[in-house]
């Protein structure tokens, strides 16, 4: 039986990704990726053989510098494009997940990172009027934004990494996959790192929150919550994000206020 985690995965990728009925093209800012992801992973390496912290921040600094966010020719090219933009700066607050739900094994403690990692892609759905409850992941249209580089300056802009595929690989690379089977240590433990991996994890953990999958063989690299979809009203005022927390996940509600998305409820919905 596949876990609602897996089916939502399964369902976003078969999907193929159309423009909403009445949206422009959405146009997606090019990216060239300054260093390859062998490049990468060969500055992560000599960071941890030498247990050079100086190297490691170094390499997140330059991360950071590397990859800007967004301009207004993209944030702000149609209504809907923008709404998504807005809508993920006003949910997007990790060090404060308790505003979003009761998590009951999970969180990252306030003020405890250096560095967020954004997610790379965001997925939206616009509906045809305002009835959410019909809303269906195999028949709504979903579309997407690539290379998504949202401004986060409430959270130190100096302190954004925006996740494009080259780092996605070389974290991956770098941390590789050594792990512990689900129900290791005891029946309610999930899986984690070991040996090398668990090493190289610890290296990176004080400065990026990485989470081990629950299940083994991968990893969250993405700093949670990690949005799966965010659906939007036709009238463009209404949202509900779902999204994931640690090993469980959520739903919130937005509304929008005198021109500002407010959060008006938001709960856990599943737990792996």
């Amino acid at each position: 039986m596949i876990e609602m985690k897996n089916w939502i995965l399964i369902l976003l990728t078969g999907l193929q990704f159309y423009s909403c009925k009445g949206q422009d093209k959405v146009e997606f800012e090019s990216h060239k990726p300054k260093y390859s992801t062998n490049e990468l992973i060969s500055k992560l390496d000599s960071a941890y053989k030498n247990q050079d912290s100086s190297s490691l921040i170094e390499f997140f600094n330059n991360w950071n510098l590397d990859l800007q966010p967004n301009d207004n020719k993209y944030t702000d090219q149609n209504k809907i494009i923008k709404s998504v933009y807005d809508i993920y700066r006003t949910f997007y607050i990790p060090s404060s997940p308790f505003n979003l739900g009761d998590w009951e094994s999970f969180h990252i403690p306030e003020n405890s990172l250096e560095y967020f990692v954004i997610q790379n892609k965001i997925f939206y759905s616009v509906l045809p009027g305002n009835d959410f409850e019909k809303f269906h992941w195999k028949t709504h249209k979903i579309d997407s934004i690539n290379n998504f580089k949202p401004r986060l300056e409430h959270l130190g802009q100096n302190r954004i990494l925006y996740l494009t595929t080259e780092y996605n690989n070389a974290l991956n690379g770098f941390l590789g996959s050594k792990y512990k089977e689900l129900g290791t240590d005891n029946i309610m433990s999930p899986s984690l790192p070991e040996g090398e991996s668990e090493k190289r994890y610890r290296l990176l953990k004080n400065h990026i929150h990485i989470l081990h999958g629950h299940w083994g063989g991968y990893w969250h690299l993405e700093t949670h919550p990690d949005i799966s979809v965010i659906i939007i009203n036709s009238e463009l005022n209404k949202a509900i994000i779902h999204f994931r927390y640690g090993y469980q996940g959520g739903e919130t509600v937005l509304l929008k206020e005198n021109g500002d998305w407010i959060i008006k409820s938001s709960k856990a919905t599943w737990i792996e």
